[in-house]
């Protein structure tokens, strides 16, 4: 059955014991599936009537609809949920489920997860760990303790030759911490809490990065907030209207929380409203909410969360059968559709799987690559480098920095990437092929006297003409630049890596780029030395 408009439950945030109420009393207890937008499922063959109970709760029926109030946004609002009767009936025991077949099975085995734990995508996690399962667990990554590794599980269903199939397995998600708003800021810039300046630049920055992310407060009612930025005057300067008389944010709580500085700016947790003020909190109350994925992540951070992930078997066969344990209970409405969860995984006869062989490449003159069981392959032949199948051909090429401090280091590195070329079978990467740039700063590099520009700190736009400029020299035969970037890990990624491929693939030149990190350059960091 599928209600006229779409129930987002994650966008108007409804309560999931609202929903769960309202649509036992109709249908019964257990005898419901919902899939969290638009697709209500009905296990019965009975025509579903208003009942005592079901009028008990505000369910009314008119002309072949069934119509109810809903709260939303956690109580603090009112929509109207409708629920129009469809004449489809779905059979569920097909041995080749087709999309709506796989769909309500979908729905009927995470009806109850969807309202137990939090759902992020196709995974379920534990927003609180009280009491938590064997498979929902967290634990701290990164170094500034702003991000935590939250481990919970997926669940789907899949088509196999002897049926539908529920396919389990452990998820992660790297979420925000659930800290106090200055030992955020505090970790963000490598200070102390206490004597934290909110007005430093570097300071309100860190926390400008949490706009539009969920805050929890210490008064009460202990609702949550949007984070809107830092208020620009303090505490005991911002005042407001309150049942009438005028009164400043550090008056209104000082009394039931005297550790607040009148001296430090609030933070801003709304918008004005009716040419009022926007509402203010005092920082020192005010925490990230739990359960709120990171949307940045470095690839310090997704190496690290993959190698939590990739656990021993064993390990991770017995996070499985928690999760399988999990769900079983969980979802005790299955038995009403006529489903039974297994107790135990399904598992292949000896004879019906094998492992497969990993695979060879080819590479020039008829050389073989040998792919591990990891998936990876050197490069490295029994007689030298392997050479490329057809290797490429440049006129021109040209090295770029940004400040390099260590220009010996630089040539060592411009030297090994010709000689490396060559065994290649690559042709035109020879040094005497470096373009020397007739504009801006040229560096020689080393005893060799490479000629590599130096860009030093450049924006954006000024990147991509200095890159337009360094192609104009090369007359039309600049085939490659290799680009240096600099250590700040957090520029490469928000401006400058961006910029460099967004030049290589829109300009009229055709140049194709090639970026190196300067840790990995000399060693410091994955592939360096």
């Amino acid at each position: 059955k599928e209600g006229k408009r779409s129930l987002l439950v994650r966008r108007e945030q409804v309560p999931p014991t609202n929903l769960q109420a309202k649509f036992d009393a109709l249908f019964g207890h257990g005898r419901w599936a919902y899939d969290g937008t638009k697709l209500l499922s009905y296990a019965g063959s009975e025509e579903v009537t208003l009942t005592q109970a079901a009028s008990a709760v505000e369910w009314t029926h008119v002309d072949g609809e069934f119509t109810c109030p809903l709260s939303v946004n956690v109580g603090r609002g009112q929509t109207t949920l409708k629920i129009q009767f469809t004449d489809k009936t779905i059979e569920l025991g097909s041995e080749t489920p087709n999309q709506d077949q796989t769909n309500v099975l979908s729905a009927i085995t995470q009806n109850a997860s969807k309202r137990l734990f939090m759902p992020i995508g196709s995974a379920f996690f534990r927003e609180r760990l009280l009491n938590a399962e064997d498979w929902a667990s967290r634990k701290p990554i990164g170094r500034d303790g702003e991000l935590m590794l939250h481990l919970g599980y997926f669940s789907s269903i899949a088509h196999a030759e002897c049926g539908a199939l529920m396919q389990i397995d452990r998820a992660a998600c790297v979420m925000l911490n659930d800290i106090p708003l200055l030992d955020y800021a505090a970790g963000k810039t490598r200070r102390r809490a206490h004597n934290l300046d909110i007005r430093s630049p570097d300071v309100c920055r860190a926390l400008n990065s949490l706009k539009k992310i969920r805050l929890k407060s210490k008064h009460k009612p202990h609702r949550t907030y949007i984070m809107f930025g830092v208020d620009d005057v303090s505490i005991k300067n911002r005042t407001f209207e309150h049942e009438g008389v005028m009164t400043n944010v550090f008056d209104f709580f000082k009394t039931q929380f005297p550790e607040i500085d009148p001296e430090k700016p609030g933070v801003t947790v709304g918008k004005a409203r009716d040419g009022g003020v926007a509402p203010v909190v005092p920082i020192e109350l005010l925490s990230v909410a739990p359960g709120q994925p990171s949307t940045k992540k470095s690839s310090d951070i997704s190496q690290e969360m993959i190698a939590t992930m990739c656990q021993e078997t064993q390990v991770r066969f017995k996070a499985i059968e928690g999760i399988l344990r999990t769900v079983k209970e969980a979802e005790t409405s299955a038995s009403a559709f006529g489903i039974e969860i297994e107790s135990q995984l399904f598992r292949l006869s000896p004879g019906s799987a094998r492992r497969l062989e990993p695979y060879q490449i080819m590479y020039g003159n008829g050389s073989i690559a040998r792919v591990d069981n990891k998936g990876g392959w050197s490069l490295r032949g029994d007689r030298g480098d392997l050479r490329f199948f057809r290797p490429a051909a440049v006129k021109t090429w040209a090295v770029v920095h940004f400040g390099c401090r260590d220009l010996d280091c630089l040539a060592a590195f411009i030297k090994k990437f010709t000689e490396m070329a060559c065994q290649r079978g690559m042709r035109g990467l020879e040094p005497q092929n470096l373009l020397k740039p007739l504009s801006g700063r040229v560096d020689l590099a080393g005893r060799e006297r490479y000629p590599v520009l130096d860009l030093g700190a450049q924006s954006g736009d000024e990147l991509e003409k200095h890159l337009d400029k360094l192609a104009e020299d090369g007359k039309g035969h600049l085939d490659l630049v290799l680009i240096i970037l600099p250590e700040g890990e957090a520029v490469n990624r928000i401006w400058m890596y961006p910029a460099l491929k967004r030049w290589a693939a829109t300009s009229k030149h055709g140049v194709v780029t090639q970026c190196v990190q300067w840790p990995k350059l000399t060693g410091g960091g994955k592939g360096g030395g």
